[in-house]
């Protein structure tokens, strides 16, 4: 699984570090680039899926996704404010397609030694039914295979910008690992979202 410090994620710790870094920069500066439509449309359905609190079967499952999104819809945020560069950007996508081949090869480690995505959840005290997918630790395989679905397009934009033999081995790595452990978390919606970013990249390669 992925380090974990306290209750929480490393990788949460330095989200919220980032976040930090990114407000107390906005603070100094008193400088807010100019939200887009995009940015809007994010919020619209943020505060949409917030309200499907009063109506929701599964409490636990909605909250946690309102915070998915929440957490999302802050990054592009952050992305937005700190991103102002083209080599910034490609810093980021790079970061990016690093963490999501972490994460693919995660995955598969726990589908050789047969850990699946319920075991793991019982390690953690939760209840799921047992079926034959398979994750990281402290993240829901929907979330993960959406993860790694997203650094599609990422990796063939760098790839067809040609960055470096370490940048492109990166991306070829991940671009077969990445599909595989994709496949193994079981998530249709992350096939949809791969398919779909495989359609909008093919214009760059």
């Amino acid at each position: 699984g992925l380090p974990m410090v306290g209750r929480f994620l490393l990788a949460s710790w330095i989200g919220l570090l980032a976040l930090g870094i990114a407000i107390l920069r906005t603070t100094i500066t008193s400088q807010i680039r100019k939200l887009s439509p995009l940015h809007y449309w994010m919020l619209a359905l943020v505060a949409w899926s917030a309200l499907s609190v009063f109506w929701t079967i599964d409490w636990d499952s909605t909250v946690s996704r309102i915070g998915t999104y929440l957490q999302l819809l802050i990054l592009v945020w952050m992305f937005c404010e700190l991103a102002t560069t083209d080599k910034r950007v490609l810093g980021l996508l790079q970061s990016y397609v690093f963490g999501a081949l972490v994460c693919s090869l995660g995955t598969l480690r726990n589908f050789m030694l047969g850990r699946t995505a319920a075991q793991l959840a019982a390690d953690q005290g939760l209840t799921m039914f047992e079926t034959s997918r398979y994750s990281i630790a402290g993240i829901n395989a929907n979330d993960l295979g959406l993860m790694i679905a997203l650094s599609i397009p990422m990796l063939v934009y760098l790839l067809a910008s040609a960055k470096g033999p370490w940048v492109t081995a990166l991306c070829w790595l991940q671009l077969v690992w990445g599909l595989t452990a994709g496949l193994f978390t079981g998530s249709c919606g992350s096939r949809v979202a791969g398919g779909g970013g495989f359609l909008v990249s093919s214009g760059w390669s």
